[in-house]
């Protein structure tokens, strides 16, 4: 599976709500279906609504659609780089909109400070799925996995090459024990033996356990 990142249009920020209670929001167009994007790609409504409305019913509704400030590198949130959380979706035509909470965090206070110096920022998709060339591009296939409707991205012009030159170099595949891991990291696993695979998920607890001492 590819891990695969599209560019969408710029964000529109807005604020609610006063004094205490005032919270700050982007919204905008989140997904594109039935037509090439930026990336010449194209996602099917027919295939691919089902899967934004599994997100739209596991996370958006249970408050877990998180999205970050940039794109990382790699197919997980990191809850350290964390910037808003999706509140709303609805479809518009073959379109997905919707509406994002900006985060108390310190990625959240960045992108707010951004949209307030008058910043255009764009909002971009995370998923991993395989691609069939046809003609004018690519196909997503049906086995599309969306990880988060947006990230929060620069100019998406100039951002959007970036993306695609840094997220589709790496393939990835699921594990039902490890997540999601790069074909490398599969091959390497393959040839560990049980008690090699305890003790480095043994060492990759301890080293979590001193970050989160470390970080109260």
């Amino acid at each position: 599976m590819k891990f695969l990142a599209e560019i969408n249009e710029t964000a529109i920020y807005l604020t609610e709500g006063e004094g205490t209670a005032k919270k700050h929001y982007f919204e905008g167009l989140f997904l594109e279906f039935d037509a090439f994007n930026r990336n010449h790609r194209k996602y099917s409504s027919e295939l691919h609504d089902p899967v934004v409305k599994k997100y739209v019913n596991e996370k958006v509704s249970t408050n877990r659609a998180f999205g970050e400030l940039d794109h990382p590198d790699g197919p997980t949130i990191n809850l350290k780089n964390v910037s808003h959380i999706v509140r709303e979706m609805h479809k518009e035509g073959s379109n997905w909109h919707g509406k994002a909470e900006i985060t108390n965090t310190p990625m959240g206070n960045i992108v707010k400070g951004l949209f307030e110096s008058g910043a255009n920022l764009g909002v971009s998709s995370r998923g991993m799925g395989t691609l069939k060339e046809i003609k004018d591009g690519y196909e997503v296939g049906p086995d599309y996995k969306l990880i988060t409707v947006n990230d929060v991205v620069s100019d998406p012009s100039a951002h959007g090459a970036f993306v695609k030159g840094l997220m589709e170099n790496v393939d990835y595949l699921w594990d039902d024990q490890l997540g999601w891991i790069s074909e490398e990291v599969k091959k390497s696993v393959k040839k560990m033996t049980i008690k090699e695979i305890e003790e480095k998920k043994t060492k990759i607890f301890e080293n979590f356990l001193r970050t989160l001492v470390k970080n109260t």
